[in-house]
């Protein structure tokens, strides 16, 4: 999944199922089916879109995201 390629249906559904985190807060990644994922913080709502090959970059390196 990392690299340049664009993430299929399949992987965007895998990368929905990681354990992520958004500014160190617990998280979860989401719209498998939309062009661009949602990372929301799971307590406050928080969210930030990200494109799929981003996602896939960030969960290959532990899936802390930052905002």
């Amino acid at each position: 999944m990392a690299g340049t390629t664009h993430p299929d249906r399949d992987q965007r559904i895998a990368l929905c199922e990681a354990k992520v985190t958004l500014n160190g807060k617990p998280a979860a990644v989401s719209g498998y089916n939309l062009p661009f994922a949602h990372v929301t913080q799971l307590k406050s709502g928080l969210s930030a879109e990200w494109s799929w090959t981003a996602v896939a970059l960030v969960v290959s390196r532990g899936g802390d995201f930052r905002s």
